[in-house]
């Protein structure tokens, strides 16, 4: 295998012609890994790369390639050839920067979405069930702590998928398990997936990422609120740089989704020949979803925005109680200042000075002075 590659920017493509097979994106690209799986009604299994040169030989069957990581250019062309992908689709699928869209073609329908994930977090292990069942969201091991590990950050994976008859065909960015739940259902005798044609694979991969986000979501919100007592009780610039760091990571999201939300939508808006009425039903569930998802977003942002304030505001607080403590202090010896001021005075006569008893008298007057003032502060509520 030639020597590793590296991540391309968008630029590196100036001057060359549409549909020329560039890998670009912010990371390098994995090993590509093909996993091939042939399904009915009444069994499923899975196949090795090598049947790809089979594949069109495939009769009556349903048909899923699952390929992971980027970095193999022959087997993308190798699939493209295939399923008579136009080159333009092959070049988006490259393009990891690509914003999630929805595009029809003849012969098939092709999708970009993406994933959310928190960088440097360990595999979720949370459960998918069967649709209409409620899915258990332990999420991904965000916390540290009871604390959302806000220090790594969020990054996004791409996802394409390819929808033709009786043929589905998903590329992943980086090697992950993100279909592992997918891939068991598929091998369960009971699962929907083999009893519907592949528009309802395709809708389980797109409902597969969705519940993804429910992940990041869960645990963002318990940092949230973990978050929003430490800025009360806490006005240092650790906490400041925190509230700047959510923000961003909202607003990277907010990136991810929306577009995710725009494709899914105009996927059931358009309803194509290839998807069929009961999968429009599903990803009308999908697209409720995406929805629910936005206004936890914005919600979230808003209360990001209002960290900032009440951070402001709690940090001014302490600052005017200082201020206050201080004052007091300046009121009380202001007094106590002047008659030291007094009897510091070298004038010859002054009758107080050849008293016996002046110096205790003075700081009596001075003692009695400071607590006459401190209860009148008291009764005013001042202190």
């Amino acid at each position: 295998m030639a020597g590793r590659k590296i991540a391309v920017s968008q630029s590196s493509k100036a001057g060359l012609p549409p549909g020329t097979l560039l890998h670009v994106g912010d990371r390098d690209p994995e090993p590509t890994n093909v996993r091939i799986f042939i399904y009915g009604q009444d069994f499923a299994e899975e196949k090795s790369s090598d049947y790809l040169d089979e594949l069109l030989q495939t009769e009556g069957k349903n048909i899923w390639i699952n390929l992971s990581g980027l970095f193999n250019l022959e087997n993308i062309k190798k699939i493209g050839e295939l399923l008579s992908l136009h080159p333009l689709t092959l070049e988006d699928i490259l393009n990891t920067n690509q914003r999630p869209k929805y595009e029809e073609f003849e012969d098939y329908i092709f999708l970009v979405l993406k994933i959310i994930q928190n960088d440097g977090a360990s595999e979720n292990s949370y459960k998918s069930g069967e649709d209409g069942e409620q899915k258990d969201f332990s999420a991904r091991n965000y916390l540290s702590g009871d604390v959302f590990r806000q220090g790594d950050g969020i990054s996004s994976e791409q996802v394409s998928i390819i929808l033709g008859d009786r043929i589905v065909c998903s590329f992943e960015e980086a090697g992950s398990d993100i279909f592992n739940s997918v891939i068991k259902r598929l091998f369960d005798k009971k699962s929907r997936i083999r009893k519907y044609g592949s528009d309802y694979l395709m809708y389980a991969l797109t409902d597969c990422l969705v519940d993804r986000y429910y992940a990041v979501f869960e645990n963002m919100g318990e940092y949230i609120e973990n978050l929003e007592g430490r800025i009360i009780e806490e006005t240092d610039s650790g906490v400041m740089e925190e509230i700047y760091n959510l923000k961003q990571d909202l607003l990277f999201i907010r990136k991810q989704i929306w577009p995710v939300r725009e494709t899914v939508s105009g996927l059931i808006r358009n309803q194509p020949e290839l998807v069929s009425e009961l999968t429009i039903m599903y990803l009308n569930d999908v697209l409720d979803h995406l929805h629910q998802l936005t206004d936890i977003l914005e919600s979230y942002r808003e209360m990001s925005t209002g960290f900032y304030e009440i951070y402001l505001s709690t940090l001014s607080n302490r600052m005017n109680e200082v201020m206050k403590v201080l004052t007091i202090i300046a009121t009380i010896f202001i007094p106590l200042t002047f008659i030291a001021g007094i009897y510091g005075m070298n004038f010859v006569y002054m009758p107080e000075l050849n008293w016996e008893h002046g110096y205790p008298s003075a700081i009596v007057v001075m003692l009695v002075i400071a607590l006459v003032m401190l209860v009148y502060f008291r009764r005013k509520k001042w202190i």
